[in-house]
């Protein structure tokens, strides 16, 4: 970088100075000082920080001796400093008056600073020769480059530009690339800067041959992920995506992905994918609490493969107030269609649905599970013998799972929406107890509020088709009420009941609820909400209404939502308190 007529400014800066500090200091005696207060005016934010990160008077250290020689020294280095602290920002011509003012043997020192006026950008010129000219990411770099012409010379902004440029010229597989010419002239006469910034591209490069190096899985598990073919433009996306990928599949405890360029012919890029073993075993062992489910003790333990084909065993019990379950699934890599997993899993489970009681379940779901495109999905077959005090059932029945969420990020977005969508079916032909069809829908819509605020909407449906209602097991019937539902009511309290005043659930369901929240720091924060909803049977629905209040922490582990809602329906009025876990979407 070229800067004209920095010295000139410098020395008439020291020299004013040292006027002021020699006429207040030579009376001193030569005794130990001690340094106080520094004040700095005129600035504030980043450049008040950068200033005391270059002030040698900021950062004098304690054990040494401050004498008057010391201190003289110390305020004849300011000037420079404080103008060296202040280039970056486009400030070359400040004006300043350092003031020492003793109290006894302490001596405080302000500094005041006026900026100025900037240096502004007078022209700029950014240029790509090579194939890369014609690539429009870094083309939409150029054309957004900073600081434009106008703007001050923010050497920030400048660094961060010139660096995202050249990042994007790796990123994009120009490994030949090189710098041309790079300047920023600097003419402080006419407080004007000129930009010019030249690169040579060369050819991109290709993707060549994968080459696994240290996996304990068979290579054609791990081919499956592969984002890319052999051939195609290289982009780092594709390796982000790749890392993303192998280190979802828990395999290995190390993934490291590069480019090797140098080993491959002309234009192409064989890439290298280092491995380790993560440990086969995994186990977990935890205290659980949900106000919809009481407490709990959860024990696990994860086989993450069982052998090199990739296969995995997943086993995992809890004992709690209102659910207890033993849950065991067998996992196999898919190795055609879709990326995903087939898989085994059979269930126990006892636990208190509505007013049926204790319920005793017994499931088994035979499933095929993966991604398409930006869906996943998952196709299952599920026998279910379902006994309860009232009734026991047994159902067999296919279902299909869709769903898809993007937001702006994975714990706390402020932009986000997520759905899903869920069939299943059962008839006599295929050993269901009942024919029936139900169709279950849920969204969230995430959209921030200002700063710190989001408004959040929430809604589900779901609907039966059935004649033989009364066969269906209680898990598979439709309830409103508790912390993911409607809050300010227990959990599955809201539905039809019998002559007796016991909620049997509906056929069909209907729920919303919307929900602002404000930071106050970036850890916590408050919100309102209402929540409406209800289970029917087929013309009776009648909405209850839920209000509330509550506290959220974005924890190290994901969001805390602590709520405290009343039913305005719910006679009683009673205050309930909903405790949830986990994202949004």
């Amino acid at each position: 970088m070229h800067e004209a007529g920095s010295r000139p400014a410098r020395r008439g800066l020291r020299a004013a100075v040292a006027l002021v500090a020699g006429g207040l200091l030579c009376p001193l005696p030569a005794l130990a000082l001690e340094l106080g207060a520094l004040t700095i005016e005129g600035v504030t934010g980043a450049l008040e920080e950068n200033i005391r990160a270059r002030l040698s008077l900021a950062h004098h250290p304690d054990e040494e001796p401050l004498t008057e020689a010391r201190l003289s020294w110390l305020l004849r280095q300011a000037p420079g400093e404080v103008l060296g602290a202040l280039e970056p920002f486009g400030y070359y011509e400040p004006e300043l008056t350092i003031t020492p003012a003793r109290r006894g043997d302490t001596v405080d020192v302000t500094i005041a600073v006026a900026r100025g006026e900037p240096v502004r950008v007078a022209s700029q010129s950014v240029s790509i020769r090579g194939e890369a000219a014609g690539d429009p990411v870094l083309g939409e770099l150029r054309g957004n480059f900073r600081p434009a012409v106008g703007q001050p010379l923010d050497h920030r902004v400048y660094e961060a530009s010139k660096g995202a440029i050249q990042r994007a010229l790796l990123a994009r597989g120009y490994f030949d690339a090189e710098p041309g010419e790079q300047r920023v002239a600097v003419e402080r006469a006419r407080h004007a800067a000129d930009i010019h910034l030249e690169w040579d591209s060369g050819e991109r490069h290709a993707f060549g041959p994968t080459r696994f190096v240290g996996s304990h899985i068979d290579e054609a598990v791990l081919r499956r992920h592969l984002p890319w073919d052999e051939g195609e433009p290289f982009t780092q996306e594709k390796l982000v995506a790749l890392h993303q990928a192998l280190a979802a599949l828990d395999y290995f405890a190390l993934v490291d992905i590069q480019p090797r360029p140098e080993q491959g012919e002309g234009t192409v890029a064989p890439i290298e994918v280092g491995l380790g073993a993560a440990k086969r075993s995994a186990y977990s062992a935890g205290i659980s609490y949900g106000t919809d489910h009481g407490a709990a003790i959860e024990l696990g333990l994860e086989r993450r493969y069982v052998n090199r084909r990739g296969h995995k065993f997943d086993t995992d019990l809890m004992l709690g107030q209102q659910r207890s379950l033993a849950n065991t699934v067998y996992r196999i890599p898919a190795l055609s269609g879709p990326v995903g997993w087939w898989s085994a899993g059979l269930e126990l489970r006892e636990e208190q649905v509505a007013d049926f009681g204790r319920t005793e379940t017994a499931e088994l779901v035979l499933a095929r599970s993966g991604k398409l495109a930006a869906y996943l999905f998952s196709a299952e077959l599920h026998v279910l013998r379902q006994r309860t005090d009232l009734l026991a059932s047994t159902l067999v029945y296919p279902q299909l799972t869709v769903e898809h969420s993007h937001g702006d990020h994975p714990l706390y977005p402020r932009h986000g929406f997520g759905w899903s969508v869920t069939l299943r079916a059962g008839h006599a032909a295929i050993g269901s107890d009942a024919d029936f069809a139900q169709a279950v829908a849920s969204a969230t819509w995430i959209r921030p509020f200002g700063e710190r605020r989001r408004l959040i909407l929430r809604g589900s449906a779901g609907s039966t088709w059935t004649d033989e209602f009364g066969e269906l097991p209680p898990t598979l019937r439709f309830y409103a009420g508790g912390d993911r539902s409607v809050r300010g009511y227990g959990y599955q309290e809201i539905g039809p009941r019998d002559a007796d005043g016991r909620v049997l659930g509906g056929k069909h369901l209907l729920a919303a609820g919307a929900e602002l929240e404000h930071m106050f720091t970036d850890a916590w924060g408050a919100a309102v909400f209402v929540d409406a909803g209800d289970a029917f049977e087929s013309d009776d629905f009648d909405a209850r209404i839920g209000v509330g209040a509550g506290l959220r922490w974005r924890s190290p582990v994901g969001p805390v939502r602590v709520d405290l809602g009343v039913g305005l329906d719910d006679p009683e009025r009673a205050v309930r308190l909903h405790l949830t876990i986990g994202p949004e979407l």
